[in-house]
């Protein structure tokens, strides 16, 4: 089992430590955040208003939190280099500030005793990895605004083949959880819309079993369970979408790509490769 410190306890870094306790081959062992206290670490980690109430046990207890009677080491360090994951035997840091995406800056916790370092972001130089599309290549507010993606930055880095054919953009939205992508593309081959979901439901079942799940239901997608995925990376609504031409696709779908962490964090260990590392 992989002994894990989370450095960052905001939206992903709890949601990182929650998925790592319905996994069986991570453990976490400490949680560094400067601006979070340890009651408040009890209280975010128990009560969760997009993915409900913790199914466990969670207290303080003697300056440790303590989740289903594991005692997890907390550190309140700003300078990552003195963070001390080696006196909590933590041998990977998952970096989930948002703050500290370069090799540079992450590689700090090295010094700190970790062996290898995840940062949740998209980075500009570690190597990105998604868990069941690349891995076994490497080791709410009011308003709607425009912005960039670092999703579709990393394209191009998950998936070679498309880099520097494909961009996107973003939008905030005010809602709770899952985001969506509108993606239009111009096809090599042409392609009838009923043959484009057919080859999306055979890459479901098949090789990216693991990543995509496909619903048959839209409001399944938007109001049930599934809205907030523990073990997935995306989910797809049948492939909502139309064909423009027999060249030209619009497909729009919906993901939630941070809580499969936990297993790249496990999968690590079983590949050679770089210091840091790049999860969604």
């Amino acid at each position: 089992m992989v002994k894990v410190g989370v450095n960052g306890f905001g939206r992903i870094g709890h949601l990182v430590t929650r998925a790592a306790f319905t996994s069986v081959k991570v453990d976490v062992v400490a949680i560094n955040d400067l601006f979070i206290d340890l009651n408040y670490m009890v209280y975010m980690f128990q009560y969760d208003s997009t993915h409900g109430k913790f199914k466990g046990t969670v207290k303080a207890e003697n300056g440790k939190l303590v989740i289903n009677w594991k005692a997890i080491t907390i550190f309140q360090e700003r300078d990552l280099a003195n963070i001390k994951w080696d006196d909590a035997n933590a041998e990977y840091v998952v970096e989930s500030t948002g703050v500290f995406t370069t090799m540079e800056k992450a590689g700090a916790h090295l010094k700190g005793g970790a062996k290898r370092v995840i940062i949740s972001a998209p980075s500009v130089d570690a190597p990105m990895i998604v868990m069941g599309v690349n891995h076994d290549n490497h080791g709410t507010a009011q308003n709607i605004i425009p912005a960039s993606t670092g999703a579709a930055k990393a394209m191009g880095k998950v998936i070679p083949e498309l880099n520097g054919k494909i961009m996107g953009m973003a939008f905030r939205v005010p809602t709770t959880n899952v985001s969506v992508v509108d993606l239009t593309c111009h096809l090599e081959k042409g392609a009838k819309y009923d043959d484009i979901k057919k080859v999306v439901k055979q890459a479901s079942e098949d090789p990216l079993k693991s990543p995509v799940t496909l619903t048959s239901a839209q409001a399944e997608m938007w109001t049930g369970p599934q809205c907030h995925p523990v073990c997935i990376s995306f989910i797809l609504t049948r492939v909502l979408g139309f064909c423009l031409a027999t060249e030209s696709l619009a497909v729009l779908t919906s993901f939630h790509g941070k809580v499969r962490t936990p297993d790249f964090t496990s999968f690590v260990p079983e590949k050679p490769g770089t210091q840091n590392q790049n999860s969604n």
